[in-house]
């Protein structure tokens, strides 16, 4: 959704007919601190994937990728949605990047990642439509606190939290569609993590 949509639909449900400059700037602000906050709550779906990287020798470390900007969730040998044998990678991360053990023998590895929260601006088309009823109430009851009305802020907090919440069932529902059986046999589901000996 855009900022633009989403702006029009707050002023809806506010019932306002326009905005003036600083209830723009207050929106946007609140859009934000509401967005991050939400971004952290959950493994939403709609915003992890798995990165192929290419391992080499950077500095001090043998085997490394490149500076990674994304939350990684976890690492393996192969991609696990295309080979079953994938096997989870031990890994440590140091000054942004992905660091292995010298002895790894590979030199690609497959990151599961979340992407980053990055602050929306009056010019943002990506903000998150499974997260559109939470922010708007959790904007509505800033709006409301802002004008010292308590009672309604408190009463929109809580339909945001609920809105909120019933994305966060909606992920625990579909929660293994987007987690890989790696290494499953016997309809049991094992992790292997690469050690070297």
């Amino acid at each position: 959704m855009t900022y633009d949509e989403l702006e029009n639909r707050f002023q809806a449900v506010a019932g306002l007919v326009s905005l003036d400059a600083t209830d723009k700037f207050f929106l946007l602000n609140s859009l934000n601190v509401r967005a991050r906050d939400a971004w952290s709550r959950a493994q939403w779906p709609e915003l992890i994937s798995i990165d192929e990287l290419t391992l080499s020798a950077v500095g001090q470390f043998a085997k490394a990728s490149p500076v990674v900007t994304k939350d990684i969730l976890n690492c393996y040998d192969k991609s696990p949605w295309i080979d079953q044998t994938a096997q989870t990678v031990f890994y440590t991360l140091i000054d942004g990047r992905i660091v292995l053990d010298p002895n790894y023998p590979g030199t690609k590895l497959f990151a599961l990642v979340k992407a980053p929260f990055i602050a929306y601006t009056e010019s943002s088309v990506d903000i998150p439509t499974f997260l559109e009823s939470h922010l708007i109430s959790a904007i509505l009851s800033d709006f409301f606190r802002g004008d010292g009305a308590y009672d309604k802020a408190n009463a929109e907090e809580q339909r945001s939290e609920e809105f909120l919440l019933r994305q966060m069932d909606r992920v625990e529902k579909t929660q293994q569609q987007n987690t890989p059986l790696v290494g499953s046999y016997n309809r049991i589901q094992s992790r292997q993590i690469y050690q070297t000996t």
